[in-house]
């Protein structure tokens, strides 16, 4: 991608922005909005990354693609000095308010007006940060190259990014949208006209307004996501060392000791493509979806533990009945051949995928009466969570004396 082509779509892209902002959450507008959305953010660092926020005070931070400094004002609230690197100006102003609102010692934060491609300052910081922006850009993977040239080593950095297979619905809809309409009114129509429910969610859950998620989402004229694979080759191109993720990508295939050296997860770049799978069609959510999914696993779980309890804390005058522990083997065996996640997985996509192909088929005749009628009878497809939006990665940058010590 030429410099050429990657500034034509920021100016695209800050032209959309500057109409319909992103990342405005009216957190300002009352102390219970700001702390709920502050416990959001606590939650994830913390419970889901496993990055407790006591990892921020004394830090400098830099946040690339920062938008209203929404998110940016809790890590100051943590204790870092922050540095906000935001494209469009009016966000940037917004960035400011909410500063001297809420952030201790505002004035000590900087914000600046710039690209993340043309923001030229040589600092390093301790965390890194882009959260909802480089998927924007023409140049993502030349976008976390700037966020590790500004890591220190020893730092962490922090990507916030869509995902292609969690987007997969919601980039059917663009391109259902784009079947019907091209001029931006058109697109809020058409968005409005056949997405409705699923624009009203994202209003209650994410405290958008509906036109600025319909501009982020449809209007927005790039939407380059990647792969779980991808981000982690980046990873492992600047010799970066993953750290953690939400919603979790690793399989249970790690059994080396934690006091080991011990093979890296971004070295099997598939590895996040199951949790993909099940990313793409999303619709219930985790405390009704998961319980169905691991439904199986209660026999498992029953006869494993019946096993390895009857050894556990073994003694010489503990009592061992041969005949009982074949039988244990054979029930745990047997329970093993019965553990089904891919055919629930299987029952998930099945439907999802039938309704679909009877979305696709009046598509191909431009058929918006028929496609609408589709759309509202579905129930699976477009519905609930519609995917998966965000994913997050945390990434480590070794020192000079990690590198040493893991080649020992």
């Amino acid at each position: 991608m030429t410099a050429k082509k990657t500034r034509s779509m920021e100016k695209r892209v800050l032209k959309v922005y500057r109409k319909e902002n992103p990342s405005t959450y009216f957190i300002d507008r009352s102390q219970k909005d700001f702390h709920s959305w502050e416990s959001k953010r606590v939650r994830l660092f913390r419970d889901l990354l496993h990055f407790p926020i006591d990892m921020f005070l004394g830090k400098t931070l830099i946040d690339l693609g920062a938008g209203t400094g929404e998110n940016t004002v809790q890590y100051a609230r943590w204790g870092a000095t922050c540095t906000l690197v935001e494209m469009n100006d009016l966000a940037c102003a917004r960035a400011r308010m909410i500063f001297d609102k809420f952030a201790p010692h505002p004035k000590k934060h900087k914000i600046i007006n710039s690209s993340i491609f043309d923001f030229s300052d040589r600092k390093k910081y301790d965390i890194v940060v882009s959260n909802g922006a480089i998927h924007h850009t023409s140049d993502k993977e030349g976008a976390f190259s700037i966020m590790n040239d500004h890591l220190k080593e020893g730092g962490y950095l922090f990507l916030g990014i869509n995902s292609k297979a969690g987007c997969f619905q919601r980039m059917l809809q663009r391109a259902i949208i784009f079947r019907f309409a091209r001029t931006e009114e058109d697109i809020v129509d058409v968005a409005e006209e056949l997405f409705r429910e699923d624009i009203s969610r994202a209003q209650k859950f994410g405290k958008r307004t509906r036109r600025a998620i319909i501009y982020d989402e449809f209007v927005n004229p790039k939407t380059d996501y990647p792969a779980v694979s991808e981000v982690l080759k980046w990873m492992s191109d600047k010799g970066l060392r993953y750290y953690s993720s939400y919603p979790p990508i690793l399989l249970p295939v790690f059994g080396d000791s934690g006091m080991r050296p011990t093979t890296m997860a971004q070295r099997y770049p598939d590895i996040g493509v199951l949790a993909e799978a099940l990313w793409m069609t999303h619709k219930r959510d985790d405390i009704k979806e998961v319980p169905w999914l691991l439904d199986s696993f209660r026999k498992l779980a029953e006869t494993q533990y019946d096993l390895i309890d009857y050894v556990n804390d073994f003694s010489p005058n503990s009592p061992f009945n041969c005949d009982s522990f074949l039988d244990m083997i054979r029930r745990y065996r047997s329970a093993v051949g019965k553990v089904d996640l891919m055919r629930r997985i299987g029952k998930k996509q099945d439907p999802f995928f039938r309704e679909l192909c009877a979305i696709i088929r009046p598509l191909k005749r431009k058929d918006k009466v028929a496609i609408k009628k589709r759309i509202l009878g579905s129930r699976h497809i477009f519905k609930g969570t519609n995917g998966l939006g965000m994913m997050y990665f945390m990434a480590y940058k070794p020192t000079k004396e990690d590198i040493k010590q893991q080649a020992a």
